[in-house]
Formats: structure tokens, sequence, C-alpha cells
């Protein structure tokens, strides 16, 4: 019998700010290392594969197209990646069609292996509410973190849930089975990048070989928090965006005129100013994270075999006394 192509497929679906570029860049794009990325990626799954229409099923042409790019790859040994860490969801609308999407690839690639990259969820909203304001933005910290009337669900905004990553986790295990699902943690990619890459090359039924040479070197460098400040003014004044709709400028340009100012704040941008306004920031959000995470840490941490709480995440100071396994064998 003829396998099923989506066998020769790997979702990668984020999280966001979880080393996605990197990943896109120095692995899935390494053919010595058994990967082959899909053609025209991001364009065609953010106009097929994430639809806000919830009805929205991916064309059987799309599908197929995709399919036999996975036949193609598996006929020269390779794996297919499907990259995108708007699969999980995006952050600055609480990641609301997570689920939806999460069945959407389950419909079209139901025997596909999944990627999710995980990270300390203070250390996320930081580097993600730079992202926003990068995005077209225009909310303070406390703002962003704080929707109004959040009772009424007129329009997603922000959700503290969304980072409570083991519902998503066990959504995906539950639809794809456990063994096709693997876990990373961010943290480990940042600490030890030569076994982090093995442990998607092995997952995906490869041996790891010269991983050293896709292992350094982290790209999209932190903005200026400077040069964010003078963006978040001009995304509320000037900038026409989804994040913010009142200016007349396109966020594009925008976004790609005030990149090539980033070396002038670097080199211009006082230390002391760029220190504090770091501390600002990190402090309101650890008072809007608090201790809400913790419980779902520890799930998080039972289900994926691995004491989070050694990567600095919060699990409400029990550890599973766990480590990182083989791909597809959790301690539960």
């Amino acid at each position: 019998m003829e396998r099923d192509p989506s066998e020769h497929i790997l979702l990668h679906i984020g999280y966001h700010k979880t080393g996605s570029s990197f990943l896109q860049r120095k692995l899935f794009d390494s053919g010595d290392l058994g990967f082959v990325r899909l053609g025209g990626e991001r364009a065609l799954i953010n106009r097929h594969l994430v639809s806000t229409n919830s009805f929205h099923r991916p064309p059987s042409e799309i599908v197929e197209k995709i399919a036999g790019e996975a036949a193609a790859a598996a006929a020269g040994g390779k794996i297919l990646v499907v990259s995108h860490e708007r699969l999980s969801g995006y952050p600055a609308s609480g990641g609301y069609d997570s689920r939806l999407i999460a069945d959407r690839l389950h419909g079209a690639f139901a025997h596909a292996r999944v990627l999710i990259v995980i990270r300390e969820q203070k250390s996320f909203i930081r580097s993600m509410y730079s992202q926003y304001i990068t995005d077209g933005g225009d909310l303070s910290p406390r703002r962003f973190l704080n929707p109004p009337e959040p009772h009424l669900n007129r329009v997603p905004g922000w959700d503290f849930d969304f980072l409570a990553y083991d519902r998503l986790i066990r959504h995906y295990r539950d639809l794809f089975g456990p063994e096709r699902v693997l876990v990373l943690p961010f943290e480990a990619l940042t600490r030890e990048p030569e076994r982090f890459v093995g442990d998607i090359v092995r997952f995906c039924g490869r041996e790891p070989g010269q991983t050293a040479a896709v292992s350094s070197g982290l790209v999209n460098p932190r903005r200026p928090l400077t040069l964010q400040f003078v963006t978040r003014l001009i995304n509320r004044y000037l900038v026409r965006s989804q994040l913010s709709n009142r200016g007349f400028l396109p966020q594009p340009k925008a976004r790609a005129a005030l990149g090539l100012m980033a070396p002038v704040f670097n080199l211009l941008s006082p230390g002391f100013v760029e220190r504090a306004l770091d501390r600002r920031i990190r402090r309101t959000i650890e008072a809007a994270v608090a201790d809400r995470y913790a419980e779902s840490n520890h799930r998080t941490a039972a289900l994926i075999g691995l004491d989070l709480s050694a990567f600095g995440y919060d699990c409400g100071g029990r550890s599973t006394n766990g480590r990182m396994h083989s791909a597809g064998s959790p301690v539960l």
C-alpha cells in the first residue's frame, strides 16, 4: 500500500520568539541534514493554512501541491518542512485560532510530525512585546497586557492563557499521537545548540551527523529600546497596520525605514536609558505574570519528560526530576 506523503512532512509551528528564523535558515534549508523547505512557504501558509474564517479548509489543490513536494523530498531521502511560527497562533490576538489551525493541519496532513518550541513565559512576553511594536503595535507594555473589556470578546486581544503550553501540546498529541510530537525549550537551543539540532534531526528519523555547522549564530538581534519607543509613537500617529489603524503610512514601508535606523540607535542610544527602559518593561511583565504559569509548566514538564525548572520556568517549586529523552518518549 502506498504510504501517505504526509509521513514525510515536519510541521514546525513555533511558538514565536523561539529561534524560528535560526531553524528556518540554518537547519531546514540544510539538504545535507535531510531537510527541504516548502516552496513559497510563508505566503502560502498565511493564505491557505492560517485563515481568520473558521469554516475555511485548505483547498485540495494546495494540499496536493504540498503532498507532491513531500513525495519529491522523500524520493531524495529528505523531509519536507512546513515552518511558520504563526501556526501556533499570534500572541497579540491571544492565539484565538491556535486550536482551529491544529485541527486544520491534522485534517490535511494527518501523519505528519510536529515540532513545537516553547519559551519561559516572562522572557517570551518581553521579546514578543518588542516584536509587537515592530509589527505595527502602539500600546505600552501595561496596556498591551491588559486589553479593555475582555469580557465582551468582540476583538481578539492578548490572553495570558496563550502561554499555558500544556493545552496546545496535549491537543497536538491527541491529534497526531504522542510519538509524532516533539517539544523542546528554546533555552536548550541557547545552551546546547548542537544537541538541540540533533534532537530534531533524530526525531525526523535521520542521523545528526555534522550539526556543529548549523548550531550557532542565532539571528534576529534585538532592536534598541529607544528605537522601539520612537517606533511605538510613529505607529500610533502615522502607521496603518492591523495592530494600529489610525495612520496613513503602510506598515511594511515604515518597518523598512525604521529598520535602517537601528544601527544609528545602537551607536548613539545611551546605555543607562536602555537599561532603565528594560527594567521598566521587565517589572511590568513580572507583576502581570506573577505565578500564573506554575501549574501549567508543571503539567508541561510531565508531558515532555523534561525538568523545565532547570531552564528557569516557574513550576511552583516542584521538579519533575526529568531530563530530555529521545523524541517521542516522554516521561509521564
